[in-house]
């Protein structure tokens, strides 16, 4: 057995570890669709939750209701009150005891302390956007906010034991230097690999990255979103199961492109997209994980035959992301 000291380099941050096995947590990153049965996840911490000293670009829009804005007023650039904090960590713990009940291993982020120099602002809860993983490859994007870029010392736990072949980071290309992709646009299902483009988070540079990265093995198809102000793709639309999926049709350019025009979707309206309905999480092929107040949506995948968790996620969608964005899939059943 080969023993590496690794040293990997992401952006201008340095992580150095320890002694490690070359085949070790690599075996155990297998990610190759949303819906196959889920055995190992991390699951997003606010501890440490940081308000930026700007309203994220999402909420910059039709979405921002009084809440938000009394709320980005008061605390801006400052530490998330603790009422706040503790209303997320009681959502956060409901869910891991859902994911608990069907048997899925669980960590959680390293709490990033920020530098002097960084931007303000840390949302580790929704650790889907600064990382994603295709197969046994780990892949760093570049986020759009800036105050977010810090959030990638999070995953220290995963790097430390994965071999460095399987990561590559987007801020290691100079090439790229203008590109951005987020894991909330980016939803696996082999051969295909979906991802969202807007004017907020991935762009088609970012895209070209991901294809040189993956070669020949996935088809990397760009979803081009009818409105620009929407952050991510798993808001708008997230599969479910083989050939399965929940969408808001009208927020993406149509027609949908091969093979989504053969999925089974469930469409939603623009009510239940924008209280992040399509936002739910699969925990194998027949469970999934929805907020309990789309009662609606409920309903249907309980029609086509789902075992539906509920789970009250009121602060989480408020502050723009459900359970698709706090979960970050290391590995699913073949």
């Amino acid at each position: 057995m080969k023993y590496l000291k690794v040293k990997l380099v992401i952006g201008s941050v340095f992580f150095i570890t320890g002694i490690i096995t070359s085949n070790a947590q690599e075996k155990n990153m297998n990610i190759k669709n949303e819906y196959s049965t889920l055995k190992k996840v991390m699951v997003g911490n606010s501890t440490n939750l940081i308000v930026p000293n700007e309203l994220p670009p999402d909420l910059d829009g039709e979405k921002i209701s009084f809440f938000d804005k009394l709320f980005f007023k008061l605390y801006k650039g400052k530490t998330a009150p603790k009422w706040l904090t503790r209303k997320l960590e009681i959502e956060q713990n409901e869910f891991i005891d859902v994911l608990k009940k069907y048997n899925v291993e669980i960590i959680r982020p390293n709490i990033v302390q920020p530098q002097p120099n960084e931007a303000v602002g840390l949302a580790q809860m929704y650790v889907r956007d600064p990382a994603f993983i295709i197969g046994d490859k780990l892949f760093f994007g570049n986020l759009f906010s800036p105050e977010r870029r810090k959030e990638i010392r999070g995953f220290n736990n995963i790097i430390e034991t994965t071999n460095p072949a399987n990561i590559s980071s987007l801020q290691n290309f100079a090439a790229y230097k203008n590109a951005y992709i987020e894991g909330g646009d980016v939803i696996v299902d082999y051969p295909y690999v979906f991802v969202g483009v807007s004017s907020i988070a991935t762009n088609l540079e970012g895209i070209n990255w991901l294809k040189a990265q993956l070669g020949n093995e996935y088809k990397v198809i760009p979803l081009e979103f009818a409105d620009k102000t929407i952050l991510h793709l798993d808001c708008i639309m997230t599969i479910i199961g083989n050939k399965k999926g929940i969408i808001h049709k009208s927020s993406l350019k149509l027609p949908l492109p091969y093979p989504l025009g053969e999925y089974d979707f469930i469409e939603v309206d623009s009510k239940t997209r924008k209280a992040l309905g399509t936002n739910v999480f699969v925990i194998n092929e027949k469970t999934v994980v929805v907020q309990k107040k789309h009662t609606k949506l409920k309903a249907e995948l309980l029609k086509k035959g789902f075992n539906v968790e509920t789970v009250n996620f009121d602060r989480h969608s408020d502050l723009g992301g459900a359970f698709r964005c706090v979960t970050f899939p290391i590995e699913r059943a073949e």
